[in-house]
């Protein structure tokens, strides 16, 4: 039930202030990844949690995220020695990106926030890396060169750009796929062999990104995408958490290898930081290929558990049932519960695919070929054939259906032998009566209470 409340609540404060104490270690974090020199910072981690908080939090919340998370980014660019109205200007620049990234997201695809379909992910990227970040970097591009931070506009405006966007790819979705239930074939740390699985992807992973990057040509190498095969081992076998947490780590790991061991890197590239833009298409292209495989795989098994689950819940209904139930296509039987196998006497395996037709006297099937080609849902009698050659009578309850575009037809069929034995012998009965009476020589009057009946 959504709460009616339009102010933050002391919780809302209280997580706020949370999120601010995980904005300045991300400024922290930010700020020692680009070396320590703070010169060429590759991506502004603090915009992907920024997004993330918006989009896991309810409208009343966004007020006091704003301002806490305002007032702890004013803070470190003043002990950073920033001017103030240069720091309040690249506040607003971030808060421009992040509200417009959260409304563009919740206009066009709802407040589900897992990035559980490749559809919420789509537009996540058109959302948040493309155009939130574009409109934050025309606003804070102009306060950097206002505050001749930066050699141009231009320069400024694409720098933002490219790191708020690398950025947002790196850390957002891991936040917002934290809490994402996972799938039966997800759950890795259930079973040990997919723990020793894990384990043995993470080690594979580890030592392929340091020998490029330690002991290699990093991201000048022509053997960059040795990591990638890992990448996709996580993809196509441990879900979207998975896949976008090892993509998280692995991306930090190649940014700090990059920037502090500048393997590969002329004097020229490590002076003009000309190396960023690879850096950002590697991480970017990493990205894509953690994610939307994983993303895709995840909504198709997702979908297959669903579907699994209410077979499950068919066969127990069906099976809890005292008629046979038989679901039919194109005269053909394609499934049954186990009381439709009981009463014409046959086995699951021999069953299925069994003509419709095969199931009735063969004096009857006239009466069964109509009703299914005029797709009738009127109930009707006929008799049963077993797989023995014996027959009883039976009441069948037709109704079609469809199921994407097939017409399926669903047979209730209810045996008759029961109700026909006692329906006789009531018959015999009542003549056995109706002779006694009948025959008697003496007049005979039946009354109740002295009404004659």
């Amino acid at each position: 039930m959504m709460d009616s409340r339009k102010h933050p609540s002391p919780r809302d404060w209280l997580n706020a202030l949370g999120s601010g104490v995980g904005y300045l270690a991300l400024i922290i974090f930010s700020r020692w990844l680009s070396n320590g020199t703070g010169s060429y910072i590759p991506f502004w981690l603090p915009a992907g949690l920024f997004i993330a908080r918006l989009l896991k939090s309810d409208l009343r919340a966004w007020p006091a995220l704003f301002v806490v998370i305002s007032t702890v980014n004013i803070s470190a660019d003043l002990a950073d020695g920033m001017p103030l109205v240069t720091s309040v200007a690249l506040v607003l620049a971030n808060t421009v990106e992040a509200l417009l990234a959260a409304v563009l997201f919740r206009r066009f695809v709802g407040t589900t926030t897992h990035l559980a379909t490749l559809r919420e992910y789509l537009w996540f990227l058109l959302c948040s890396p493309v155009l939130a970040t574009a409109a934050g970097a025309s606003v804070g591009a102009g306060a950097l060169a206002s505050a001749h931070l930066a050699t141009s506009y231009g320069d400024a405006w694409t720098s933002w750009w490219i790191n708020n966007a690398t950025a947002i790819m790196v850390l957002t979705p891991i936040l917002l796929a934290w809490d994402l239930p996972s799938l039966d074939n997800e759950a890795w740390w259930r079973t040990k062999s997919r723990i020793i699985e894990m384990a043995v992807l993470v080690a594979g992973l580890g030592l392929s990104t340091a020998y490029l990057f330690v002991y290699g040509q990093g991201i000048a190498s022509p053997n960059k995408l040795l990591p990638i095969p890992f990448i996709l081992w996580t993809t196509l076998r441990f879900g979207v958490r998975a896949a976008s947490g090892i993509y998280l780590a692995f991306a930090l790991v190649v940014t700090f290898l990059t920037l502090h061991f500048l393997r590969g890197l002329s004097a020229d590239q490590v002076a003009a930081h000309s190396y960023g833009t690879i850096l950002h298409i590697y991480l970017t292209v990493s990205a894509l290929i953690s994610l939307i495989p994983a993303i895709a795989l995840s909504e198709r098994n997702e979908l297959t558990q669903r579907l699994a689950e209410s077979e499950e819940r068919f066969r127990i209904l069906g099976d809890a049932s005292n008629e046979g139930i038989i679901i039919s296509e194109n005269g053909r039987i394609v499934d049954s519960n186990h009381q439709a196998l009981t009463l014409f006497g046959y086995d699951q395996a021999e069953f299925i695919g069994l003509e419709v037709i095969r199931l009735v006297p063969p004096e009857q099937r006239a009466i069964l070929t109509e009703a299914v080609s005029r797709e009738s849902e009127l109930i009707y009698e006929i008799g049963g054939l077993r797989k023995d050659g014996s027959t009883f009578p039976s009441e069948a309850r037709p109704k079609v259906t469809r199921l994407g575009n097939r017409r399926i037809r669903i047979t209730a069929i209810r045996d008759l032998t029961e109700r026909k034995l006692i329906e006789s012998t009531f018959r015999d009965n009542e003549l056995r009566y109706r002779n006694v009476i009948e025959g008697s020589p003496e007049s005979i009057i039946i009354h109740r209470e002295g009404v004659i009946a």
